[in-house]
């Protein structure tokens, strides 16, 4: 980095600090919330636990280690240590970033489900169903990572197709949840009409 420029990076470094402050304990703060709350659905307290830890470990370990790479910019210091923090620092974002963009995904899916399944909601959605499906994600997503030491080009595009898929689910599950709570709003309100006219025209009758 120019001498010039040494300002910037300071101010990169600095700002990531306060990140990282904000999102240890935002995090924490939500994951007390959730011990203290029993009006969730247990699936979906499971899902929002995931997702706070998962975040929290990016606080814990990921954005540490881009600080630690700030640092060496600044400090213009190209040594293997600091290649060191740029392997583990990738690893650990396409680990825990992976994972909580996955989670976002599932919450999407099962908050689309608990609206289409009504009542059944419960049974096809249960706690251990979601403990396996979270217990298998973290795998996954641990499992993938081991490619870029057999092949980093693999290893790259999974990670990159993983993104845009994630994202075109959750688009879709809002949508849709968007759209058929619309309809169910305008089958009420149509409803409502109906039986407010149907009572005016029996007041006319009597």
């Amino acid at each position: 980095m120019k001498i010039k420029h040494w300002w910037l990076g300071y101010l990169c470094i600095f700002t990531n600090v306060l990140l990282l402050i904000v999102t240890i304990l935002e995090n924490v703060l939500i994951l007390i919330a959730l011990s203290n709350v029993s009006v969730l659905h247990p699936p979906t307290k499971l899902l929002l636990r995931n997702l706070a830890a998962a975040d929290l470990s990016v606080g814990l370990i990921t954005q540490p280690l881009f600080i630690a790479y700030l640092l060496s910019i600044v400090a213009e210091n190209g040594t293997k240590a600091c290649e060191i923090v740029v392997f583990f620092l990738l690893i650990s974002t396409s680990i825990l970033c992976g994972i909580s963009l996955c989670t976002l995904t599932m919450i999407s899916v099962e908050r689309l489900l608990a609206l289409m399944l009504g009542l059944q909601y419960r049974q096809v959605i249960t706690l251990s169903r979601v403990k396996a499906m979270v217990v298998f994600i973290w795998f996954v997503f641990i499992s993938v990572n081991l490619l870029y030491f057999w092949n980093p080009r693999v290893f790259a595009t999974i990670v990159l197709l993983n993104v845009p898929s994630f994202l075109l689910v959750s688009t879709i599950s809002y949508t849709k949840i968007y759209f058929t709570l619309r309809r169910r709003q305008l089958q009420i309100r149509q409803g409502s009409a109906s039986s407010q006219f149907d009572e005016h025209d029996r007041a006319r009758v009597f």
